[in-house]
């Protein structure tokens, strides 16, 4: 019986490993197409601590991905009057959703071509916020 159950169990094994999907190429710089949606409260780093909300047709930020190997990728955030953070991501195995962090907090993120919709949060002792928004492929 145990010969059984080990071989079904190794057999079952071997039909659930899967292969990650290749990663897109994401490195260059990522504008806001001005689509965002946010709702923060305190003093931001990147934001003005009077606004609340932040509407469409705002672009106040943007992501320059430098290096990416594989699933993962690195680079900065840049935020109003050019303030730089750093951040990192890692693609899901299906290759098309990702994960990632930066130094204020952490979010997810699709890959559609030329086009990467995020959303994230942020939360420092003085500062939340949780937005989405959507980003173009300006430059390689």
């Amino acid at each position: 019986m145990k010969t059984i159950f080990g071989g079904a169990l190794l057999l079952a094994a071997g039909t659930l490993t899967a292969h990650a999907a290749d990663a897109p190429p994401v490195v260059g710089s990522w504008t806001s197409n001005g689509d965002m949606a946010a709702a923060r409260m305190g003093k931001g780093p990147f934001f003005d601590p009077t606004k609340l909300t932040l509407y469409k047709g705002e672009k106040v930020i943007s992501y320059r991905i430098e290096v990416q190997d594989g699933r993962a990728f690195a680079g900065v955030v840049i935020g109003t009057g050019g303030k730089e953070a750093p951040f990192a991501g890692v693609f899901q195995m299906d290759g098309k959703n990702f994960i990632f962090s930066d130094s204020f907090g952490s979010g997810f993120g699709t890959v559609d071509g030329t086009r990467i919709e995020l959303c994230w949060a942020d939360s420092l002792p003085d500062y939340v916020s949780a937005a989405c928004g959507t980003f173009t492929l300006s430059a390689k």
